[in-house]
């Protein structure tokens, strides 16, 4: 019997050998990744924890300001993502 290729593996692309994991830039990426969810939890645990049945909202600059912080960190990360060493 004569194995033949089949057509799908013929086709994929040849991919650069893989180099050096750029380690720090991941340990970077985790702390940043970790920032994040603190920032989404304190978030939403002022808005759903912190209002009880008949209560009003936090103070609007408290919201704002964990928003703020929330944009900022989404920012960074992205741009740390985007930014990987040895990509590109």
């Amino acid at each position: 019997m004569s194995q033949q290729q089949s057509p799908v593996s013929a086709e994929l692309p040849k991919l650069p050998p893989p180099g050096p994991l750029p380690v720090p830039h991941l340990e970077s990426l985790k702390f940043k990744a970790t920032q994040l969810m603190e920032a989404i939890n304190s978030l939403a645990y002022m808005l759903q924890v912190d209002v009880a049945p008949g209560m009003p909202l936090p103070p609007w600059p408290d919201i704002m300001n964990k928003y703020s912080i929330l944009l900022s960190q989404t920012h960074t990360f992205s741009v740390a993502l985007a930014s990987v060493p040895g990509i590109g």
